[in-house]
């Protein structure tokens, strides 16, 4: 667990879309959701990736494989605005569950754009369960940005915070750990503009799409133990069994995400976790008597 800049406590979290634009599930979870199978209140709910403007994307380019789920979606989304009108008029500005907007901007003026749009007539920011933006600049399925341009969006979102809301940066192994992408002394320089990093989809070192899952521990944890050696706080994904939530904790995890797993068995973070606490506060009670 860690706690945010404008003092939110991130534990377990559902990654980016896992459960619809608002945590309240896509049409097949929401059954799951309402006879409690999927309980959304245990985590903090990542939206689905939202852009500037509509993006088609490839909503049918998902499949389950062996140990995991492989995509080449492309982040098809409503645009961001949609999403705002939404969350105005079904929500009636009134976030469900304790939640991270996970946006995709080109450049800062997007994501300028978008925060601005948010924050009309003070709608995000006086949500209480409003966390604060995953920016989402490590799509393996969309066009690269470049370090200098995801500084600048960094930048552009950090400076206007004043501690209204916590930044998320989700990379990829590529950009983060693969010799190929950045150096440490640039991701040193996103050191102090970020609470902590996500981990995006483990993309294909050839050919198309990315891996998500048990198939994409090796690449993801790698990176995840990497980055805390530097100084950041991460948020662990790709985990696919109980077990793997005490492995996790055990190298450092700051928080740990729920992503693919949604899609096979969409119960299943939810008996984790709260298995997990059970044997969490039952350690703890049989601490306390002894």
């Amino acid at each position: 667990m860690f706690t945010t800049r404008n003092g939110k406590q991130i534990e377990f979290v559902v990654a980016s879309g896992a459960l619809g634009w608002f945590g309240d599930g896509w049409p097949w979870e929401k059954p799951l959701v309402k006879l409690g199978a999927i309980d959304p209140s245990l985590f903090t709910i990542t939206t689905k990736t939202l852009t500037r403007y509509e993006n088609k994307g490839n909503w049918l380019a998902v499949c389950p494989v062996k140990g995991g789920v492989w995509n080449n979606m492309g982040l098809p989304n409503h645009g961001f605005l949609w999403w705002r009108t939404k969350y105005r008029n079904k929500y009636k500005c009134k976030l469900p569950y304790k939640t991270l907007v996970s946006i995709a901007p080109n450049f800062a003026s997007d994501a300028n754009k978008m925060v601005y749009w948010g924050m009309i007539g003070d709608d995000l920011e006086y949500d209480p369960n409003f966390v604060g933006y995953e920016i989402n600049v490590s799509c393996p399925n969309t066009k690269k940005l470049d370090f200098e341009r995801i500084l600048d969006i960094v930048k552009k979102l950090e400076s206007g915070t004043e501690h209204i809301y916590a930044l998320i940066l989700k990379l990829n192994y590529q950009q983060a750990f693969y010799s190929e992408g950045f150096t440490e002394k640039q991701l040193l320089e996103l050191l102090p503009l970020v609470d902590a990093i996500s981990l995006n989809s483990a993309p294909k070192m050839y050919g198309k799409g990315a891996y998500s899952g048990k198939i994409a521990q090796e690449y993801n944890w790698a990176t995840a133990d990497y980055l805390q050696s530097l100084g950041f706080k991460v948020i662990w994904p790709s985990l696919w069994e109980y077990e793997d939530i005490d492995t996790v904790i055990s190298r450092k995890a700051a928080a740990v995400s729920f992503g693919a797993i949604h899609l096979l068995r969409p119960w299943a973070p939810t008996q984790w976790i709260r298995r997990y606490l059970r044997e969490k506060n039952s350690v703890s009670n049989v601490s306390i008597q002894s």
